[in-house]
């Protein structure tokens, strides 16, 4: 966490980088499959992501209307 850094601001800033990393993991995935390996794992991990990327944004929204 940076210094100084609002619930709020803390909030976009860990949705961004799970959102982030999930793209990532995606893009990686794709590689994979393209030189023809198992992806298996691989996409159950991407499946964690997601939810966290849901919580973050859920998270995100929760500081944005307690901002209001």
């Amino acid at each position: 966490m940076q210094q100084y850094e609002t619930a709020l601001q803390r909030a976009q800033r860990l949705a961004t980088e799970c959102d982030n990393r999930a793209t990532a993991q995606a893009t990686w995935i794709e590689e994979l499959r393209r030189l023809g390996y198992d992806t298996a794992d691989e996409e159950r991990v991407l499946a964690q992501m997601k939810e966290e990327v849901w919580s973050a944004y859920a998270e995100l929204s929760r500081q944005q209307a307690i901002a209001l």
